[in-house]
């Protein structure tokens, strides 16, 4: 009889841990992805947390309802090939200017250049091979030069970062270019005279096109300086383009910016996330 009871008892126990507790079965968490809805992407986190997502048919900025980013597996992605894994982890909001009470953090690094981006929910975000050019080409400082001229500035370039891929997948290379003069590339006090631009050059029929995607130029005293580079080149939403992000600081603040190739082979600005302190 003791025997058969202690049998009894067992089986109680292993139902009580297998249920949970109560007998009765808990239901498993619920997907942070399902709250995107199908064919979604993201959330896209940059070095101030979550810049916003693809909800399968637009771009959605950060707001109040974000859905849960945290616990998901995200593919870190700069400006070279190398891109690695990491995990979300939710932290609270620690930025004045948002005013919502939790974000997502996801490790980026902590390299020399230009802090790098994260997404999840994207198989493949580097669909093709992004070339890394040496920044003192002549070419293309000639060509820094005459964006800086057309932005108004005249002081020295100096082209940072130099980047060659195919962006939209129809078999012809862009390059990104990001050029600056300033002064104090620290505290980035702003001088009269420093600008930074980040820009591409397309082949256009038989010749080339310059677009400007951001700048920012210190045309007199008060004028606020912000350093503008390429974080990274990655498709975001898994078509298959890869979208340009941007980085830039100031002395006050830092945002993140998403760029997406349109029609006509122009990126513009689709998202945009950051601090002011």
């Amino acid at each position: 009889m003791l025997a058969v009871v202690a049998v009894a008892v067992v089986l109680v126990l292993v139902a009580v841990l297998v249920s949970g507790g109560d007998g009765a079965d808990e239901p498993r968490a619920a997907d942070p992805m399902a709250a995107l809805g199908d064919g979604a992407a993201g959330p896209i986190v940059g070095p101030t947390g979550v810049v916003g997502w693809w909800s399968g048919s637009e771009w959605v900025p950060r707001g109040e309802d974000d859905p849960p980013g945290a616990g998901l597996d995200y593919t870190v992605v700069g400006v070279d090939d190398a891109t690695r894994t990491a995990r979300g982890v939710a932290v609270a909001e620690d930025c004045p200017a948002q005013q919502a009470a939790h974000d997502v953090a996801v490790d980026l690094g902590d390299g020399d250049g230009p802090p790098p981006i994260a997404v999840a929910g994207v198989a493949d975000p580097r669909p093709r091979p992004v070339d890394v050019w040496n920044p003192e080409a002549p070419v293309y400082q000639q060509a820094a030069a005459e964006v800086a001229t057309r932005l108004g500035a005249s002081t020295p370039v100096t082209v940072t970062q130099l980047l060659r891929t195919d962006l939209d997948g129809d078999g012809t290379l862009e390059v990104l270019v990001a050029a600056e003069h300033v002064t104090d590339p620290e505290g980035l006090s702003p001088q009269v005279g420093d600008w930074s631009v980040v820009f591409l050059r397309r082949v256009v029929g038989d010749g080339v096109a310059t677009d400007v995607l951001a700048s920012s130029v210190v045309h007199g005293t008060g004028d606020r300086l912000e350093r503008i580079q390429i974080a990274a080149l990655a498709d975001l939403n898994g078509d298959g383009t890869m979208e340009v992000a941007l980085s830039g600081r100031s002395a006050t603040g830092e945002w993140t910016s998403i760029q997406a190739v349109g029609e006509g082979g122009t990126p513009t600005e689709v998202l945009r996330a950051g601090c002011e302190r």
